[in-house]
């Protein structure tokens, strides 16, 4: 596994953002790191650090394209597959639309043992200023900083929650794990890599699985995001007007928010006309490849709506309605048509 060069400047502020990434999501993370570049500061030196396992020639001469020209940036791909094999992909399980990445931030310490702070970010979403900002929150005594996941306001995912994670008031201490800042050196000193992989053997049934075991073991030791930078688009698909006024859930004044996250199986390139989707487009059609995001987000577009057509057909209310559903369709038009024969053959005698 190789590591990453770090003496490439000691003139700036370093930033070290690491992303995880396959081939069938590299087109978006080019727009999350295109957001990067666009608000970012020469004062600062920012290096892209990307995990991935079998991550093509063609998409990191892509991703490395996104920051020619930029002086204050670098990027580096490190290939992990060597670790996942360590620690056995039989533990790492996947469920609904994840992938195995998911799981390369819980070994962040040991990949990258010169660092003692990164940012770490999913590959939906984008940044709205200098993420520097981001970097610059204090996580001293704290294993990461992470923004609340307010989907646990939700009656069954506090149940879930209860019974699974064993929190009584999830909605004060549970967090999102796609966008954090995470103290490399306490949890390097605290060696807290064998406790994810111990609660990921004894926990098979949970539902998002990183983001759990990081709220099992980081308990009491997580700082928690600014508004600003922890913005969810599918929070407003879920929670009610109410609770997310209540909670102050998207409040960020009169600022555009810093970070917004493109969480859940619908993604501004399958489900376009939602809203802040017009945002990660914005980045997406400047970049020069633009097309070949447009073609792919067509395609994986139809898979989405092609998915949920079929869960709907092939649900149980779906298929029990289905009678009524055919006797409505006799009374709209094939009853017509009979009353309009009849009435003919009257006509005719």
């Amino acid at each position: 596994m190789n590591q990453p060069e770090t003496g490439q400047t000691h003139l700036k502020n370093k930033i070290p953002v690491v992303f995880s990434v396959d081939d069938q999501y590299a087109l978006y993370l080019a727009v999350t790191i295109q957001s990067i570049v666009e608000n970012s500061s020469e004062e600062n030196f920012y290096e892209l650090i990307v995990l991935e396992e079998n991550l093509s020639s063609a998409s990191k001469r892509l991703l490395s394209s996104v920051i020619e020209g930029n002086t204050n940036f670098s990027i580096q791909f490190l290939n992990i597959a060597s670790l996942t094999e360590k620690y056995g992909k039989n533990n790492l399980y996947t469920c609904f639309h994840f992938s195995p990445a998911i799981y390369y931030r819980l070994f962040l310490a040991e990949i990258l043992p010169d660092y003692d702070k990164v940012i770490y970010l999913d590959s939906d979403l984008i940044i709205q200023k200098d993420i520097a900002g981001l970097f610059d929150i204090n996580i001293e005594n704290c294993y990461l900083a992470a923004g609340h996941e307010w989907i646990c306001l939700l009656h069954s995912a506090r149940m879930y929650l209860n019974a699974n994670l064993k929190m009584k008031t999830p909605w004060k201490t549970y967090f999102a794990s796609g966008h954090m800042v995470m103290n490399l050196n306490q949890i390097r000193n605290t060696n807290l890599i064998p406790k994810f992989i111990s609660v990921l053997r004894k926990n098979k049934k949970l539902r998002t699985p990183d983001q759990d075991v990081l709220n099992i073991v980081c308990q009491g030791k997580v700082t928690f995001l600014p508004p600003e930078w922890n913005v969810c688009w599918h929070w407003k698909d879920y929670i009610s007007p109410r609770l997310l006024k209540k909670y102050r859930v998207y409040e960020t004044g009169t600022n555009p928010p810093a970070l917004i996250h493109y969480a859940s199986d619908r993604k501004p390139w399958n489900s376009p006309e939602k809203e802040l989707a017009d945002l990660w487009w914005f980045y997406a059609n400047k970049l020069p490849f633009k097309e070949k995001i447009q073609r792919k987000a067509l395609e994986d577009r139809c898979r989405f709506l092609q998915k949920n057509y079929d869960m709907v057909v092939n649900s149980i209310p779906w298929k029990m309605t289905k009678p009524l559903r055919n006797f409505y369709d006799f009374l709209k038009f094939d009853l017509p048509e009979i009353l309009k024969l009849l009435t003919g053959q009257r006509k005719g005698k």
